[in-house]
């Protein structure tokens, strides 16, 4: 029995640590010019704060705990910084005083790893203009363009089966499993897409590294020019993935015509997509939101419980059914 006075000690799964802590014991580990304040500004996988000087801005990308390796993070750090390198317009990480990109800070929960970059300037662009949304298609055309050589020491998650079918799948057996048919046949329909997406010599599919998530909220638009940010689903897989990334926001918006067809439309100006690699954006799109789905169950984050109903995968099912 618990006495009335004793003091209980209780672990944190997670925990967002203040500003003014960043403040003091991380800000002064980079070259920030006159440092006037940090302030928490937004989260989602991560926690993002931002770090104001005289006259510079940062943002800084706390991870959580477990969700990614040291060495993932240096996979896109080394991205970011070849893809600068090469001219297209991403953010830029910045290294601390000592050269590190990639430092680790303890926190209730354990420990956390976090790095710093500059700042997008600008804002999200005017949908409504078809140039910008032709423009943003001109950039990841040019990105999948840059990258075709990059190489990393590395390691870092693939998108092929293991990524998009067998982890999904293990997240959502606890809560779906028991529903033996349509379980079934949502493991069946997702393994059967993933393997439209294997490359061969009969099947060349178009594979490379590529953003993961390259929707409009992603990229800030600055006088004429658009910087792309938050490369935390960066990797190498099919790049017809990238293309189903934007297409899914455009349809969830309704907006097919006025967005999707004026982004491909620019990426094509720059680079060509085969008539192979345009076949599957459609699959590429069901296993995005299988995928979407699969990380509501996902125990490093808050398990959506009321979300993770039968009629939940009922709507996967149909999803999935190409």
């Amino acid at each position: 029995m618990v006495k009335d006075n004793s003091r209980i000690s209780l672990g944190a799964y997670y925990s967002r640590p203040n500003a003014e802590d960043i403040m003091r014991a991380v800000v002064p580990l980079y070259r920030v010019e006159n440092p006037r304040r940090c302030e928490y500004f937004q989260s989602g996988l991560n926690d993002i704060y931002r770090i104001e000087s005289d006259t510079e801005l940062f943002f800084l990308r706390l991870y959580r705990k477990d969700w990614r390796s040291q060495a993932a993070i240096n996979f896109e750090v080394d991205a970011l910084n070849y893809l600068h390198s090469r001219g297209v317009s991403v953010i830029k990480p910045i290294p601390t005083l000592t050269g590190e990109y990639v430092i680790t800070v303890d926190v209730a929960e354990g420990q956390r790893h976090l790095i710093v970059t500059d700042c997008a300037l600008g804002s999200v662009p005017d949908l409504n203009n078809y140039k910008n949304v032709m423009s943003y298609g001109r950039l990841l055309a040019s990105l999948h363009i840059a990258s075709a050589d990059f190489e990393c020491k590395y390691d870092r998650f693939n998108y092929d089966s293991a990524h998009m079918v067998e982890a999904p799948l293990a997240r959502l057996a606890p809560h779906f499993s028991k529903f033996k048919v349509k379980w079934s046949q949502l493991a069946r329909q997702v393994s059967a897409l993933a393997d439209k997406l294997i490359s061969s010599d009969r099947n060349p599919v178009d594979c490379g590294f590529i953003h993961g998530d390259a929707h409009f909220g992603n990229v800030h638009q600055h006088n004429d020019g658009m910087t792309l940010f938050d490369f935390d689903l960066c990797g190498y897989g099919p790049r017809a993935l990238d293309l189903a990334v934007f297409k899914r926001f455009a349809a969830l918006q309704g907006k097919l015509d006025e967005w999707w067809l004026p982004f491909i439309d620019g990426y094509r100006e720059i680079r060509s997509v085969s008539k192979l690699d345009f076949s599957l954006i459609e699959a590429c799109m069901a296993l995005r939101y299988f995928w979407e789905a699969s990380m509501m169950a996902n125990t490093l984050f808050e398990v959506q419980h009321w979300n993770l109903t039968e009629s939940k995968l009922s709507k996967l099912v149909q999803k999935t059914e190409l």
